[in-house]
């Protein structure tokens, strides 16, 4: 076993880089909250994003970082940069916090939930947050996107009869 981060940090599991190189994860302690990532051995710990960050994933291309931007009125945004914390942006604002995003295949788009309980709906959007596409719209909660591996269909859940039944769409 190799302790990765401080034993008192509060820090929130996040992604593996494709090459296994590195590890992101989010830490939640304040004024002190970041995005980090670090060797897998335990070195070479990076503040990428300093302020209150969740669900950081690593695109599958390896050159960028999508997470959830948590803001002072606590309301949430999906913004990504590149693998190194530079060139930040945001993509999509009144996102889901509950719910991680998902890359697509070739990493040029995101899946997210955007909307809270029985509003949450999946949206697509470019990585540079264009071609913004809402993709579910009904009176249930959807939840938990997952784009499949060759990028023609995307899983979710629905919240349709009280209980969540998995769903496929093209």
């Amino acid at each position: 076993l190799v302790l990765l981060t401080a034993p008192l940090e509060d820090v929130r599991v996040g992604d593996w880089s494709p090459d296994g190189e590195w590890v992101v994860y989010s830490v939640d302690e304040g004024a002190d909250s970041a995005i980090r990532r670090r060797n897998p051995t335990g070195v070479d710990e990076i503040t990428l994003f300093a302020g209150a960050g969740i669900n950081p994933r690593w695109s599958r291309n390896g050159q960028w970082i999508a997470f959830n931007r948590v803001n002072e009125d606590r309301s949430v945004d999906l913004a990504v940069m590149d693998k190194d914390g530079e060139n930040e942006s945001v993509v999509a604002t009144g996102v889901n916090s509950e719910n991680a995003h998902d890359w697509s295949p070739d990493s040029k788009q995101l899946v997210y939930v955007s909307g809270d309980g029985g509003e949450a709906e999946i949206f697509v959007v470019g990585r540079d947050g264009e071609d913004s596409k809402q993709l579910t719209s009904n009176r249930v909660g959807d939840a938990a996107p997952l784009w499949s591996p060759d990028g023609t269909a995307i899983l979710f859940l629905s919240e349709g009869d009280g209980s969540f039944d998995v769903y496929r769409m093209e």
